[in-house]
């Protein structure tokens, strides 16, 4: 009897573990949940990447977008979004957590004294930042500030943004360009060709880009030249202009340090985002 019971239940039993196993693995994937114990090591043995997102209300929904552009292209990247960079990031508010890389994200970010020494502790100790346009250049406590490298982060900061002859650049939308001003068309040209970032990628010469016109990036001074790629395009009368398009380099101990003056991901350039985002985790 015994024996009979365990033939008919050993028909099913086996190909029904296979199907929980498989759908187990395929919501880990889709989800992203790779943190759960047992499977999600085994599925991404570098282990959990978690990124902290620092923006505010105004660029809340564009920086769930970019949280969901991270995770879907990096496994076992997790990503929390924090709102409130003003009243939330004081000490140990990073550095108490196991944060593997922080974003400061979008235009109207500020940056108070604290969070600068925060973020700055942080790389410091061996944390990884990435900058994204024009995100944290001002301060909320002194209008006349507009600039990355000021207090804690001077020491490990090493761009600017590009004011020009604008004598009262105070505003992002200052060191802005668009699409338009770039007539639909731009060039991305890689200059540290053995980089990761865009080694990976392995093109071999400069790439045409179409631009839409909504698209926008930033410019900045690259002061230490470590740009590792442009984008160059020529005004409405012919006149050729250029931005580092990507600025990378190491600081503190092992941390590193990643400018995006524009979504690559904009220009349809999914690898050269994805690998963007790899290298300043310390994956590639």
């Amino acid at each position: 009897m015994f024996e009979s019971l365990s033939e008919k239940y050993g028909d099913w039993l086996i190909p029904l573990i296979l199907v929980l196993l498989v759908g187990g693995i395929l919501i880990i994937k889709v989800f992203n949940l790779y943190w759960v114990p047992i499977l999600g090591p085994l599925l991404n043995p570098g282990g959990v990447t978690r990124v902290l997102i620092l923006t505010n209300p105004d660029d809340y929904e564009s920086a769930k977008v970019f949280a969901s552009q991270m995770q879907s292209r990096v496994p076992g990247l997790t990503a929390v979004i924090d709102d409130n960079v003003v009243q939330h990031v004081r000490k140990g508010y990073i550095t108490s957590n196991r944060y593997d890389l922080v974003v400061l994200y979008g235009d109207h970010t500020e940056l108070t004294p604290e969070a600068r020494a925060e973020i700055a502790a942080f790389v410091n100790n061996g944390g990884n930042l990435l900058i994204f346009k024009g995100a944290g250049l001002k301060d909320s406590e002194d209008p006349f500030v507009f600039a990355w490298s000021v207090e804690d982060l001077a020491g490990i900061i090493s761009f600017a943004p590009d004011c020009g002859d604008i004598e009262d650049c105070r505003d992002v939308s200052a060191i802005t360009i668009t699409g338009a001003d770039m007539g639909g068309k731009a060039t991305f040209v890689p200059v540290q060709w053995d980089h990761p970032i865009i080694k990976r990628i392995g093109i071999q010469a400069p790439m045409e880009l179409d631009v839409p016109s909504s698209f926008t990036a930033t410019k900045v001074l690259d002061l230490a030249n470590q740009r590792i790629a442009y984008l160059e395009w020529k005004d409405a009368n012919g006149k050729p202009h250029s931005i580092p398009a990507i600025i990378a380099y190491q600081s503190g101990v092992s941390g590193r340090i990643l400018y995006l003056a524009y979504n690559p991901l904009d220009l349809q350039q999914e690898a050269l985002f994805r690998n963007a985002i790899l290298w300043v985790t310390g994956k590639i």
